[in-house]
C-alpha cells in the first residue's frame, strides 16, 4: 500500500485547515428579547488531513483560472522556495472568493507546494492554457536550476510519465490515487539516491509529481535556450 511504498521517505504532514462556518443558523431558535441582536449559532470546523487537501486543490485549481498568467509565473520559480510562497500568497489573497461562500471568520493554512500543485494540475488538465500562457509570457515557461527535490520528482516522471499522469488525474485522497502511488514504487526506490532522505508524505509526493509532470509538459528539455 501507499504507506508501505514510503518507509524510505520521512513522513511529514502540513497542517490542517480550520474555519469558522454558520452552523444550524436555519433552525436555531433566538435566544435575546430582540431580533436584531440574534446571530447565528456557529461552530469551528476542523477539516480532516484529506478534506484540507481536497479544499487546498479546489482552491488553486480556482486561482489558477482565474489568473493564469500569474500561475504560470509562480510555478516556474524554484519549487517550495521563498519566492514561490510569496508569489502563491498573493495570488491567494487576491481571490478569496475562490474558497466559495461563507459566513463568519476563516482561518486558511497553506503553503507553496499546495498551491503550486492544484495550479499545476489545472494547466495539465487544460493543455490549451499552456500554449496560450507561453505565447504570452515565455518567460515563464523557461527553467531555473532544479532543487534536490524537483530533481527527483524529474527522475520519477522521467521513467514513466504515463503512471505520474494517473496519479495526478486520479481524485484527491481517492482509493485511486493509492493505486496510482501504488503502481509508481519501483520508480520511486530508483530515483532516491543511496543515503537521501525525503520529507513527503502520500500528498506532499503527489504535489511534487503534479508540479514536476507540468515542468516535463510544459517546459521540455528540448525547447530550453
Amino acid at each position: 500500500m501507499f504507506s508501505r511504498l514510503l518507509v524510505a521517505l520521512v513522513i511529514a504532514g502540513f497542517p490542517p485547515v480550520v474555519a469558522a462556518l454558520p452552523f444550524g443558523a436555519a433552525t436555531a431558535q433566538p435566544k435575546f428579547d430582540h431580533p436584531a441582536s440574534h446571530e447565528p449559532d456557529r461552530v469551528k470546523v476542523t477539516l480532516s488531513d484529506d478534506q484540507a487537501r481536497r479544499f487546498m486543490d479546489d482552491f488553486a485549481r480556482c486561482i489558477a483560472s482565474r489568473q493564469s498568467v500569474r500561475a504560470a509565473a509562480a510555478l516556474a520559480l524554484p519549487y517550495g522556495s521563498p519566492q514561490q510562497q510569496k508569489a502563491a500568497s498573493a495570488l491567494a489573497g487576491r481571490h478569496s472568493d475562490c474558497i466559495g461562500p461563507y459566513s463568519g471568520t476563516l482561518q486558511l493554512s497553506f503553503d507553496a507546494p499546495s498551491l503550486a500543485a492544484g495550479m499545476a494540475e489545472y494547466f495539465l488538465a487544460n493543455p490549451g492554457e499552456i500554449a496560450e500562457q507561453r505565447r504570452r509570457d515565455p518567460r515563464s515557461f523557461t527553467r531555473v536550476q532544479p532543487t534536490a527535490l524537483e530533481t527527483f520528482g524529474e527522475c520519477v516522471v522521467a521513467q514513466n510519465p504515463a503512471a505520474v499522469e494517473a496519479l495526478v488525474k486520479s481524485d484527491v485522497a481517492s482509493d485511486a490515487e493509492t493505486a496510482a502511488g501504488d503502481a509508481l514504487a519501483h520508480q520511486l526506490a530508483q530515483c532516491i539516491s543511496e543515503g537521501q532522505t525525503l520529507a513527503l508524505d502520500r500528498g506532499a509526493l503527489r504535489q511534487l509529481l503534479a508540479v514536476s509532470l507540468y515542468k516535463h509538459v510544459a517546459m521540455p528539455a528540448s525547447a530550453q535556450p
